[in-house]
């Protein structure tokens, strides 16, 4: 009764930002009004949240009793058959008051610990969100400037793609989660950097924030590992005739990841009602302009600008730009794809009553593995990315802080018997490479 009537109190914040799209109705308001009070209340039961994210505020944290996990309130969606409430639909994690009280004591000893370490240690990050991008176009114009050397032309290319990483894992990231400045309106400034690099700030954020953090590895509503195309990720159901050979063709398909983002994903996103997070999104017109206004100024700028001004052959800049995104897109796909995508991990599915087997906190250990790689090249350049169960459980602590948040967790999962995993590199892609072949052989 007593959170209740803190959240009661604290209902009109939710209202004003939950309810700011000027489409829906006042009846359809009172509607999400009372199903929003039931999901709080229930959830906080669940997991006892005190931070809530809302879906109105792109990724800043709004702080109502004190720090704990992160949720996410979702806001309904219009669809060709009328309000349809995603509240209802979305998977639900079994309660379990013992796994509530374990991720307290955890949250417990990681703010402990986080007080002991020095504030000095986010300097490094302060410089690289100026120093990163300043080297993203000083390649770019060194790269204009050799008409009579193609190969360093093509080499300040692949230069800039691997400053794009280095922005993306140390500084987008960061800045989505809220992490990278105090201040939210710098945070939410600085994720627009994402538009310039050729991608969709706003899109991206939805999806990572809203479905991959809250429903990791979980079919259908994991975006950052949907499934489609030739690649069967998840190990439920049969392959497409096309997907029984995945495990000896994927080598050729990786390496398109970033082109495939850049001109094909972020398009379905807004366009195709099939899409994972349509489910959860309903995406304002604004958006949709400043989707091809980015996209159209990244091209502009990527092939254009050499081709007409800087006598670059058209196929020149295009090859160029295509060498730039296969090499960053392999080397993304290190951080991005070892964590989860393994046959060490699960891949739990709701019953029919969109229920999963797991508590949330249980889901986060059965669902991310840790990387055994910890050297200046991961901590400076992968942004921590090796230490990502601890990201999982505490989204809105700093990268900076990984390493030591990971020795907690680690000795709080033997003392507990919770199924904390790592592996070496060479050992998760080698059981991410097992996964894909599991699923293409799968009868």
């Amino acid at each position: 009764m007593f959170l209740q009537s803190v959240f009661e109190q604290h209902l009109s914040v939710f209202e004003q930002l939950l309810f700011e799209n000027k489409t829906v109705n006042t009846a359809q308001k009172k509607m999400q009004k009372a199903l929003l009070i039931s999901e709080i209340i229930s959830n906080l039961q669940e997991r006892d949240l005190v931070k809530v994210k809302c879906l109105g505020m792109l990724c800043n944290p709004i702080p109502v009793l004190k720090a704990y996990p992160v949720f996410c309130l979702f806001q309904a969606i219009e669809k060709k058959n009328g309000m349809k409430n995603v509240l209802q639909e979305r998977p639900r994690y079994t309660k379990n008051q013992s796994d509530t009280l374990l991720f307290q004591e955890l949250k417990k000893l990681v703010d402990a610990r986080i007080s002991t370490l020095p504030k000095s240690r986010f300097l490094p990050i302060k410089i690289k969100a100026v120093v990163l991008p300043l080297l993203y176009v000083f390649f770019y114009i060194l790269a204009l400037q050799q008409r009579e050397n193609l190969f360093f032309f093509y080499l300040c290319y692949v230069l800039m793609g691997l400053s794009m990483v280095g922005i993306f894992l140390n500084l987008i990231h960061e800045a989505c989660h809220g992490n990278l400045f105090q201040s939210k309106w710098a945070n939410h400034l600085y994720f627009h950097i994402f538009d310039l690099l050729g991608a969709n700030s706003y899109i991206w954020g939805k999806r990572h924030v809203l479905l991959h953090h809250n429903f990791p590895n979980v079919s259908g509503w994991d975006s950052d590992i949907e499934q489609s195309g030739p690649i069967k990720i998840f190990p439920h159901g049969k392959p497409e005739p096309v997907q029984r050979a995945q495990h000896r063709f994927f080598f050729f398909l990786y390496p398109l990841y970033l082109i495939n983002w850049l001109v094909a994903r972020d398009f379905k996103d807004y366009f195709l009602e099939k899409q994972t997070i349509r489910k959860v999104v309903s995406i304002p017109l604004v958006e949709f302009v400043k989707l091809f206004l980015f996209k159209a100024f990244y091209f502009f700028y990527m092939i254009v600008v050499p081709w007409q001004f800087f006598g670059f052959a058209l196929w020149q800049a295009i090859t160029a730009l295509l060498l730039m995104l296969v090499v960053s897109g392999v080397t993304a796909l290190f951080s991005l794809l070892t964590p989860h995508v393994n046959d060490g991990n699960e891949f739990p599915l709701a019953d029919a009553s969109n229920k999963l087997e797991y508590s949330w906190f249980t889901q986060q250990f059965a669902t991310t593995n840790d990387i055994d790689l910890d050297n200046f090249f991961t901590r400076h350049f992968l942004g921590n990315f090796n230490y990502h169960l601890a990201h999982h459980l505490f989204p809105d602590v700093s990268y900076v802080y990984a390493r030591e948040v990971t020795e907690i967790i680690r000795d709080f999962a033997q003392k507990h018997n919770l199924p904390y995993r790592i592996y070496p590199i060479g050992l998760a892609l080698k059981k991410h490479y097992n996964l894909l072949k599991s699923n293409a052989l799968a009868s």
